[in-house]
């Protein structure tokens, strides 16, 4: 039997948070460049932008003129380069941490598409925890987004266990959330930015909707 279920939540915790942590070390001083996007937007709004369906079939070239970050597979939607082609307000991209079952160059693939297919190099933010083949490796081993303003964050906080929230833990310039799902990293950010009005937009969980074959 796995020797975790003799273990207590709060140790379980722990031991979780000192392996991320020690992995965290190798990265600190490259996520550290986030602090000048610390309450950058203080008291401004923006638009958190998902690739559920509905994106497919809603006008969103409006956004044009608002803050946005932009989720995961968005460069796919016909209307991403309108919506991302303005630098003011300021527009962004996060990516959550990638993991198996794709292989390495798998994602090469897809983060070559990503590249050709958004114009404006915009300010990016890629997730990066314990995986060995993670977004910083990838990007820099295969000179990807050069021309674009990139930075890393570091998720390792597990958010599991009775985990409770703390202020402090929304630090995209630290160890930040660790999450299945990146709303909850596109919400530290803005959080991070200093949003005060946050809004969200294609993150409807239609999977529960579909039938496997």
């Amino acid at each position: 039997m796995d020797p975790k279920y003799f273990l207590s939540p709060f140790v379980l915790h722990q031991l979780r948070y000192a392996k991320h942590y020690l992995h965290f070390l190798k990265h600190q001083s490259k996520v550290a460049s986030n602090k000048k996007y610390y309450q950058k937007h203080a008291g401004k709004r923006c638009f958190i932008i998902g690739s559920g369906p509905s994106m497919a079939s809603t006008d969103i070239s409006a956004l044009q003129n608002e803050h946005v970050i932009a989720l995961n597979s968005f460069f796919m939607n016909p209307q991403c380069n309108e919506v991302l082609k303005a630098s003011k307000p300021e527009k962004y991209y996060l990516v959550p941490p990638n993991h198996p079952p794709q292989t390495a160059e798998e994602w090469v693939e897809t983060l070559k598409t990503m590249q050709q297919k958004i114009a404006n190099p915009l300010p990016m933010f890629w997730g990066i925890d314990y995986n060995k083949d993670h977004w910083r490796t990838l990007i820099e081993k295969n000179q990807l987004f050069e021309k674009f303003d990139i930075h890393y964050f570091y998720s390792g906080i597990n958010t599991r266990d009775g985990y409770h929230l703390k202020k402090s833990h929304l630090n995209l310039a630290g160890m930040t959330l660790s999450a299945s799902n990146a709303l909850v990293n596109a919400l530290s950010l803005a959080l991070y930015m200093g949003f005060s009005e946050i809004y969200l937009l294609g993150f409807e969980h239609n999977h529960i909707c579909v039938q496997k074959p």
